[in-house]
């Protein structure tokens, strides 16, 4: 199912124009302190969760959730209780960076 779902995810980026796609898993109770990416990044969750906070604003995030970032915006990101797999759709500028 998962996998259905990733295919599909990926099918949608594709159709918003993205290129430049990738899935990324990380663990329960993973941290990513504040941080910016150097890419705008246009991201949908397939399972788990995460919070991201940007600014004031707190986004809870699971399954089926989509998050769109431009680059250079400052944000922690807070990996639920299960991990998280999101596909994440990169800006082609910057290819090279990690999430």
């Amino acid at each position: 199912m998962k996998h259905l779902a990733e295919i599909t995810t990926r099918k949608i980026l594709f159709e918003r124009g993205h290129k430049n796609i990738v899935t990324v898993t990380l663990p329960e109770g993973h941290v990513n302190a504040l941080h910016a990416h150097l890419f705008d990044a246009d991201e949908i969750v397939i399972a788990g969760s995460l919070k991201v906070v940007v600014s004031e604003e707190v986004y809870n995030l699971k399954s089926g959730g989509e998050f769109q970032l431009d680059a250079e915006i400052k944000h922690p990101e807070f990996i639920g209780k299960h991990g998280v797999t999101l596909v994440v759709a990169r800006s082609e500028t910057t290819e090279n960076n990690s999430h």
